[in-house]
């Protein structure tokens, strides 16, 4: 998982995965031999339409806000959260 500004700059990023892998997809019917410029079209060819062209692969996409900025906390890797059980 990932955050991202804003649809386009996460398309981009999934757009560069997906030209790194783009071998997988050559020989396949209406499948270009180099991806495509476009982010969104890259991305459209690699998974489907759907999302879920690819057999062990898919992504989704969703928007938040971020509502207020929020204080960063520095806390031990063996911090328990205090309603938490800790493991036998």
């Amino acid at each position: 998982m990932a955050l991202h500004v804003d649809e386009d700059s996460a398309l981009a990023e999934l757009a560069e995965y997906v030209r790194g892998v783009w071998d997988n997809l050559v020989g396949e019917e209406g499948v270009p031999d180099q991806p495509p410029t476009d982010d969104r079209e890259t991305v459209r060819l690699y998974y489907g339409p759907e999302r879920d062209g690819r057999p062990d692969e898919g992504y989704d996409l969703h928007a938040e806000e971020i509502a207020r900025r929020g204080r960063t906390r520095i806390v031990p890797l063996d911090y328990r959260f205090p309603n938490e059980e800790v493991p036998s």
